[in-house]
């Protein structure tokens, strides 16, 4: 033993064999007011999101996902900046037991964003698309488009623009057979997020 680099002593924590998923709703039965998530913007206002709250408003948008053909194992992207609406879409992709594909919004143009899409086979975005009016109009002319592709993905924004008709996270109503839809079980291992990089050309790279 005084000829090793160092002593072998085993992990006195317990793993658990847990979810991400799992650990929310025990999080959000133990301590459903505690805040998770606090959110102050540049002008004092504060925003903050509860255990439960989490768990209620992801639950929400995962049975919309899955209304809308999101299955075990399907990419799901996600393209925004940090706030609450963004952590809800994380969990709601999560809770389908689909993977969140985090994509950075390098470029203005929709075209390029499709292009992702398809090359990470994502079935579905959640993405903030910010203000700019030709973004927009070109995301709005994509799915208005009729064309023999069958294969679009849907597309849900984070926050509610006025120069959009498509619908928001907090616009979402379920139907009453959406909302009896049941969630999956995540098992523990099951792959969760896949991360792209920030650099020049990051996409491509991942890809590789």
């Amino acid at each position: 033993m005084a000829e090793l680099c160092y002593l072998s002593c085993p992990d006195p924590v317990c793993v658990k064999y847990k979810s991400i998923i799992d650990v929310l709703r025990e999080k959000a039965y133990e301590t459903p007011e505690k805040e998770m998530y606090i959110q102050k913007s540049v002008d004092g206002e504060r925003r903050s999101l509860t255990y439960v709250e989490l768990l209620k408003r992801s639950t929400y948008i995962a049975k919309y996902l899955i209304s809308k053909g999101i299955r075990l194992g399907d990419s799901v992207a996600i393209i925004g900046t940090n706030s609450i609406e963004w952590i809800i879409g994380v969990f709601a992709i999560m809770s389908t037991g689909a993977v969140a594909v985090h994509i950075h919004k390098t470029s203005e143009s929709f075209a390029e964003t499709v292009k992702e899409l398809k090359s990470t086979k994502s079935k579905a975005i959640l993405l903030d698309p910010g203000t700019d009016k030709k973004y927009i109009s070109d995301m709005e002319e994509y799915v208005s488009r009729r064309d023999s592709s069958h294969d679009k993905p849907t597309i849900l924004l984070l926050h509610k623009s006025t120069l959009s008709s498509l619908p928001s996270l907090d616009g979402v109503v379920l139907t009453a057979t959406q909302a009896a839809v049941s969630l999956p079980t995540i098992q523990p291992e099951s792959s969760a997020l896949i991360f792209t990089t920030s650099a020049q050309q990051g996409f491509q790279k991942w890809l590789k």
